[in-house]
């Protein structure tokens, strides 16, 4: 184990990517709770991004090296290169791209080394095949634990032919807690401006698809709503197309990456999260319950694990436009219900969404190995 020459540890977050999405929050999360502990140091693999100016507003310096797309020898020279330069106290990947490659660049660090898996294994047989031979011929001894965001992802993991070998947990990501539940359900009307939203990447990992057919079905009942997405992504086009086809480009907002999700999110009546298998947790449900809003998710493993106890939610099943309509519509027309839901969702997240047991778990593993 490495004993930093400074008196504050010092970690390394290396990181692919800089955009408004998860994992870039999860990592912002851990740096926020951390920073009067722990010195950070982040290398940013890709482009630069909106996240970048947030990471050091928490006292990251962050190097942007903009070398994702370069061939694996460069890569892994350049990353060998800056890894000779210096000593860390603990590792942070905040991905599984190129892993085998990155562990290799990290072979001298006398660390370990916490991987972020926000997504289910890949079992495409390439693929595989390509980590297979990657974790032989970039072979590398640093001590390296996966942190599965959920059970159903740490289950991928488990029984992949190239992670299982590496030792791996569960770790809820964080979230941006209140300190109180704002969420009052008002009295509804048929004309009243009804307010749903999701927050997502526009990308093929979601459904949005389904929830705007919904949304056209739902405004026959209450023609003044307006659905708010939130994020962007490769979809925004085909999406927005989509849209003026059913005739509700009026109703449909996309706001695109906003700097405050919250301030969006405290002014929704409900919250939609209509996704795929494909997903590993989805920290945009996570930040609803924190708000306290009643949510309809997705019939998925992994998101009865975020809402906990399924009274904590209302499930659809995937797909399903017709089911989700109807969700809609009767928690729409019930105020008690939302209040109930409200109130316990909030607790979920204070319970279980914590920046604080994110990063202690992370930091049991890299200062004592478990």
């Amino acid at each position: 184990m490495n004993l930093a020459t400074t008196a504050v540890p010092r970690l390394l977050h290396i990181i692919p990517f800089a955009a408004l999405g998860g994992t870039e929050k999860d990592c912002f999360y851990f740096i926020e709770s951390s920073k009067d502990d722990y010195n950070h140091t982040i290398w940013l693999l890709g482009e630069a991004g909106p996240m970048i100016e947030q990471w050091k507003m928490v006292g990251a310096d962050v190097n942007m090296l903009n070398i994702l797309n370069f061939s694996q020898q460069t890569i892994c020279k350049r990353l060998s290169l800056l890894s000779l330069a210096d000593d860390y106290d603990g590792i942070l990947y905040w991905s599984t791209i190129k892993l085998p490659l990155i562990r290799y660049a990290l072979r001298n660090q006398r660390c370990r080394m916490a991987v972020h898996v926000g997504n289910p294994a890949n079992f495409d047989l390439l693929v595989i095949l390509k980590q297979m031979f990657e974790h032989v011929f970039y072979s590398s001894s640093i001590d390296t634990c996966l942190f599965a965001c959920s059970g159903y992802v740490l289950q991928t993991l488990k029984i992949h032919p190239y992670y299982r070998h590496f030792k791996s947990k569960i770790s809820y990501n964080p979230v941006r807690l209140l300190r109180s539940n704002s969420y009052k359900a008002r009295i509804i009307e048929k004309d009243s401006n009804v307010i749903i939203g999701m927050t997502a990447r526009l990308d093929p990992i979601k459904d949005h698809r389904t929830l705007l057919l919904a949304f056209k079905k739902f405004l026959n009942y209450y023609p003044r709503a307006q659905l708010w997405l939130l994020g962007d992504g490769a979809l925004r086009e085909s999406l927005q197309q989509l849209v003026i086809q059913l005739n509700i480009a009026q109703q449909v907002i996309f706001w695109g990456n906003v700097d405050d999700v919250y301030e969006k999110l405290l002014q929704m009546d409900i919250f939609v999260y209509s996704t795929t298998p494909k997903e590993g947790l989805g920290n945009a449900v996570s930040e609803a319950m924190a708000c306290g809003l009643p949510c309809i998710v997705s019939d998925l493993p992994m998101m009865h694990e975020i809402a906990g106890v399924d009274s904590n939610a209302v499930f659809f099943k995937p797909g399903n436009v017709d089911e989700l309509t109807e969700k809609m519509l009767k928690l729409i027309a019930d105020a008690e219900t939302r209040n109930i839901i409200s109130h316990k969702s909030f607790e979920r997240a204070i319970a279980a969404f914590d920046a604080k047991r994110y990063v202690n778990e992370r930091i049991q593993f890299l200062m004592k190995g478990y």
